[in-house]
């Protein structure tokens, strides 16, 4: 920004630093992808969920389990064990609540997600010194996609819980990850042990075989997308790992399928939600 100053007085100039784009180039970089869209009806943006309609009259059989039922009586803490298993097998996801995340915890690990995907999107590529996130935890897009049904307008931060465990950098960024951290991998433990159990394995089965180096924190962020509302954030997929556990914000747009149709998951304060992955079903 320049400003100026008449009548024999100094100059003063100032150059404003230019403020960099956080947001991915999916534009630029999948460019030959919407240079091929046909203009015709019935187009790749326009077939992209053509088979895959949402049906919300669903969403309301979602199995809800109130995990506090556990530190009740025997015959309470069985039968919710009994919801757990249940849900798992007829559906393979369900929501908890009472689940020992506190609201302030998920708020504050909320807070410091926006963070870190505000920053540039070449600080983010490069590795966010600041947060001692490195290079490789950064994902965008679909980098093999080859037409716009293979790919997913999302950024995303992949980190390793042993990575997290050794944080430093920002402190505030670093404690809530390790809090919000700490308290899920011991939810998914509680969940894990009660499957095992259920399963006719020790309780201790999953930890045993899921050390901490296989398992991860995914912060997901799904822009806007300007050509179409139709493409995917996430490309239909299946989780190929044991257990997810997944908190959305207020925006929503998760789908699940069941049975052959895709249902809404909408965001409901204070639940999380549990997915049974690949590997657990095998």
């Amino acid at each position: 920004m320049d400003f100026r100053a008449y009548g024999g007085t100094e100059i003063l100039n100032i150059k404003a630093k230019k403020m960099e784009p956080s947001d991915p180039p999916f534009l630029t970089f999948y460019k030959k992808l919407f240079d091929n869209i046909p203009s015709t009806k019935g187009n790749d943006i326009e077939a992209l969920h053509e088979a895959n309609e949402c049906d919300d009259q669903f969403e309301h059989e979602l199995p809800l389990i109130d995990l506090s039922c556990l530190n009740q009586d025997g015959f309470r803490s069985e039968e919710c064990k009994r919801e757990i298993a249940e849900a798992a097998q007829q559906w393979g996801f369900f929501q908890v609540v009472n689940h020992g995340v506190s609201s302030e915890i998920l708020e504050n690990m909320r807070c410091e997600q926006v963070k870190a995907f505000k920053k540039p999107f070449q600080e983010k590529v490069n590795g966010i010194r600041e947060f001692d996130f490195l290079a490789g935890n950064y994902r965008w897009g679909t980098p093999s996609a080859t037409c716009l049904r293979q790919l997913a307008w999302s950024e995303a931060f992949h980190v390793p819980l042993t990575h997290i465990s050794t944080m430093g950098g920002d402190t505030s960024f670093s404690t809530t990850m390790k809090q919000y951290t700490k308290i899920v991998s011991n939810l998914a433990e509680k969940l894990a042990e009660i499957l095992a159990e259920k399963l006719g394995q020790k309780p201790g089965f999953f930890k045993e075989n899921c050390v901490p180096s296989t398992c991860y924190i995914r912060m997901s962020r799904y822009p806007f997308c300007p050509i179409s509302p139709q493409v995917f954030g996430l490309v239909p997929h299946t989780d190929s790992d044991f257990l997810t556990i997944l908190h959305q914000d207020h925006v929503g747009g998760l789908e699940l399928l069941r049975n052959g149709k895709w249902i809404a998951v909408n965001p409901k304060q204070g639940t999380l939600l549990v997915m049974i992955g690949d590997l657990f079903q095998v």
